[in-house]
């Protein structure tokens, strides 16, 4: 069998052929070829030699032997996984009764959970080593990879949340079922269908009630007040009422569609357990005042804002290349079409002024500059520059705080990506090895970038990775590989920009198959998720030491921008946790019921409701000591904020619906952290509205004595369910939002 390969493979074609056979280029072209590699007619015309691969025998003692122990493995695995199929009885077609080949649940294949999550910072048992045929050092600095093998001694004290873990776990985990890192040559795995989920009911509703779905992610929703609620308009009068995090807008008349994995949902959630008050009285950030009338950059602000951008952003999001914006910028080289290079020029001056922390009314002059050019030639044309233009324009409207505007810039990129082919590697296409590494490296940034803001706005992922089967960049340093380059270069032992984009791109594969099955309905049992939670455990303890939380400034030398890229990467796992956990835990919170327990029959709900709170705290410990003795850029402070808005909430609300917990002493002083961390942002409109609203719905620590009713016993007083204790409790799953505030007053919103 092939030996493993790393992600970043560099090999663009075998060593040599194994027979004396021309390459495909000559072949096709029937030259002379000397047949070696790269030939001698590549290497005169500048071509890419690719060499075909030998053909595998297929007959043969140890080829049948191969394929009967390959047949027994996956008998094995089926068995294990799915023992009520019968496979004898599958293959015949005339056979459609039988169960459905995916088993329910994890759950067949369960002993028992166990490892409870310790609720004292940096106190958890280490997880178990990595697969030891995972090449966990494929990144590695040269004085990092015994750190990163060997048993992996850097996870042991790393200070973030234990998952649940089972006593029993199948060798083929879920994990590794991805194949991150597979045997092909820096291909990158499929993401697996999602498992299918059964929804069960022991109780069937009376012909007078009315039906509600099992449960689904629309119950943590609430909706607008008529059907027009969700058209939005950021153009004119609401950019002091949107925020990009999507976490501080309660109402969600005109502000579009946020889903149950949004930050909103949080903050509605906690206000009504905070008894309903009002957040009126907080008021909407201000528009910054307008700039001086006929306003222009200088030449010398023009080169800051360059600057800043590739020291700053470019550095986390290697969309373009840098040595070829400059000489396009300085007209070394061509310009790309006028109409397309006006859009790219503006926004990535846009965002560079956002980053070295200029007015508002300067990242506006940009963005106004690269709308005023679009026109329906951009939206009927394809081209690299475009999706490069569009993709980082939605994140410049998102920090705008034009979440949907940016959102929709973010569709025209995925679906422009896609009709150029960029979710294809195309091997056999004969480009240069630059010009197929731009491509990859445009794609990984929008893939991240589509998965990112779903996440953050509670939306679906535009990018299903079915079909997409691009190889991930290559960590080299950009001097090593130019245009002219005849060949990818080795590997860099190094850290490069393009080390963050790659740990990027590998969380966001694992993360979307986890985030699909939560906004999913059926949502998933609570084994599934302890089997996502494991997933995504198991992505974070192959990450080297200086990509973990633990990442301190003096680990970086010449590449101080890792630092920040290795906590937003745990800021971004730990968020997701957060939500993979959320269902238990505000089914939890709404029903009044305590976090943490020994209850007989509940141990996994329990410990699903804890884990919500151990990574949001987590989170908020991180992002403190990311703050404390630095001043970041504003870039950092803007991704530091978006997290540390959702994880401040969760304990929050355990402290409103649980005051009896042992625990709420260390939920309050995390969310003092959380307001310190924020009081250290001074002049941010949003960080400002998050300390107001955590200010007015923050209990008291000593008012213990309160006793706050369930959700349960508010349904159960209503008079349109007296007599039907039933379906009060039917409406449960639903009544933080979608149903609570179709009856809650509404001086109270």
């Amino acid at each position: 069998m092939a030996s493993t390969r790393h992600l970043s493979d560099t090999e663009e074609a075998p060593e040599g052929p194994t027979e004396k056979i021309s390459c495909i280029e000559c072949r096709r072209l029937k030259r002379k070829c000397d047949r070696v590699h790269p030939c001698n007619q590549c290497r005169r015309y500048d071509k890419t030699c690719v060499f075909p691969q030998p053909e595998v025998p297929r007959r043969g003692k140890r080829y049948l032997a191969e394929v009967k122990g390959r047949v027994e493995r996956l008998e094995r695995l089926l068995a294990q996984h799915a023992p009520h199929v019968d496979i004898d009885r599958e293959g015949s077609p005339t056979d459609s009764s039988g169960p459905p080949l995916l088993a329910p649940s994890s759950a067949t294949f369960r002993a028992s959970v166990g490892s409870a999550v310790s609720h004292e910072r940096g106190q958890h048992p280490p997880p178990p080593p990595p697969n030891p045929q995972t090449p966990l050092d494929i990144f590695a600095a040269p004085n990092t990879m015994s750190d990163t093998i060997s048993g992996s001694p850097l996870i042991q004290n790393r200070p973030v949340t234990t998952p649940i873990v089972a006593t029993s776990v199948p060798s083929g985990s879920p994990a590794s079922s991805l194949g991150l890192f597979s045997d092909h040559a820096g291909s990158v795995p499929r993401r697996p269908p999602p498992i299918a989920a059964q929804a069960s009911s022991s109780r069937q509703p009376g012909p007078q009630q009315p039906q509600f779905p099992s449960s689904t992610a629309e119950a943590y929703e609430r909706q607008p007040r008529n059907a027009s609620g969700y058209e939005w308009n950021e153009r004119q009068g609401r950019v002091g009422e949107n925020d990009g995090t999507a976490s501080l807008s309660v109402e969600p008349d005109g502000e579009g569609y946020l889903g149950f994995a949004s930050g909103a949902t949080l903050l509605r959630i906690l206000q009504m357990t905070a008894g309903g008050i009002s957040l009126k009285s907080i008021p909407v950030a201000e528009s910054e005042p307008p700039g001086p009338a006929n306003w222009v950059p200088s030449h010398a602000q023009l080169q800051m804002f360059m600057d800043g951008y590739f020291q700053n952003y470019h550095t986390q999001y290697p969309i373009v290349h840098e040595h070829t914006f400059r000489a396009q910028v300085n007209e070394v080289v061509a310009q790309p079409p006028h109409k397309q290079w006006a859009v790219l020029y503006n926004v990535v001056l846009g965002l560079g002024a956002f980053c070295v922390s200029q007015p508002m009314y300067i990242i506006d002059y940009f963005l106004e500059r690269a709308i005023s050019v679009i026109s329906v030639d951009h939206l009927e044309t394809g081209s690299l520059v475009l999706v490069q233009a569009f993709t980082l324009l939605s994140n410049l409207a998102q920090k705008r705080n034009k979440p949907n505007a940016g959102s929709t810039y973010l569709g025209i990129a995925v679906r422009m990506a896609i009709g150029l082919g960029l979710h294809r590697e195309l091997p056999l296409w004969n480009i240069k090895p630059f010009d197929r590494e731009v491509r990859r490296r445009v794609w990984w940034v929008v893939y991240i970038f589509d998965s990112g803001a779903s996440i953050t706005f509670g939306r679906p992922i535009l990018l299903p990775y079915g079909e997409a089967d691009v190889r991930m960049v290559h960590n080299v340093q950009d001097r090593h590989f130019t245009p002219h380059s005849p060949s990818v270069p080795p590997p860099s032992r190094e850290k490069t920009i393009y080390s963050s984009l790659m740990w990027q791109s590998t969380f966001h594969l694992v993360g979307n198959h986890c985030y699909d099955r939560v906004i999913a309905t059926p949502p998933p049992s609570a084994e599934e998720v302890i089997d996502l939670d494991r997933e995504l455990f198991d992505w974070y303890g192959q990450l080297p030491e200086w990509m973990q939380s633990r990442a301190t400034p003096e680990m970086f030398g010449d590449t101080p921008w890792l630092y920040f890229s290795a906590h937003k990467l745990f800021w971004r796992y730990s968020n997701l946790r957060i939500i993979l956990h959320r269902r238990a835990f505000l089914d939890r919170a709404l029903k009044g019921l305590p976090m943490a327990g020994n209850t007989p029959g509940m141990e996994i709900e329990h410990t699903l409701a804890s884990t919500c709170i151990d990574c949001a705290m987590d989170t908020i410990y991180d992002i403190h000591g990311f703050f404390k003795g630095r001043i970041p850029n504003r870039l950092e402070t803007w991704y530091a904020l978006h997290f540390l808005f959702q994880a401040s909430f969760v304990p929050l609300i355990a402290m409103h619906t649980d005051q009896t917990s042992p625990n709420r002493g260390q939920w309050g002083e995390s969310v003092r952290l959380a307001c310190d961390t924020l009081r250290a942002v001074p002049g941010d409109p949003l960080a400002d509205r998050c300390l107001r609203i955590i200010d007015l719905l923050m209990p008291s620590l000593t008012d213990t004595h309160v006793e706050v009713p369930s959700l349960l016993d508010f349904f159960s007083a209503n008079p349109m369910f007296q007599g039907s204790a039933d379906m009060a409790q039917d409406l449960l799953p639903f009544a933080d939002l979608a149903t609570l505030m179709s009856f809650w007053p509404q001086n109270q919103t």
